[in-house]
């Protein structure tokens, strides 16, 4: 099966030859190029590849929202007799 192909654009320099490949910390080096794709009508459209940059973000997005993006719930269990009994409630908030 071929690979799709998908629109390119590229940077000028490239990072690449800076990269100590012996000591890549975690969320500190990152590509020159990044995938980039649109979400409408049901469906991935636009897909290409850009110069690695920022990103258009929707304040909105659950992941801004502290509580929402790290609110694991509270695990709740009913003991022999039938009661409700909730796992470590302050634990969890």
């Amino acid at each position: 099966m071929p690979h799709p192909v998908f629109p390119t654009t590229r940077i000028e320099n490239s990072r690449l030859p800076q990269v100590d490949f012996d000591h890549l910390p975690f969320g500190k080096v990152f590509a020159d190029h990044m995938f980039v794709a649109e979400f409408q009508d049901g469906q991935w459209q636009n897909a290409r590849i850009v110069p690695y940059g920022e990103i258009p973000t929707n304040p909105a997005i659950s992941a801004l929202h502290y509580g929402q993006s790290i609110f694991e719930g509270l695990k709740a269990y009913r003991d022999q007799k039938g009661k409700v009994q909730v796992f470590r409630p302050y634990d969890n908030m």
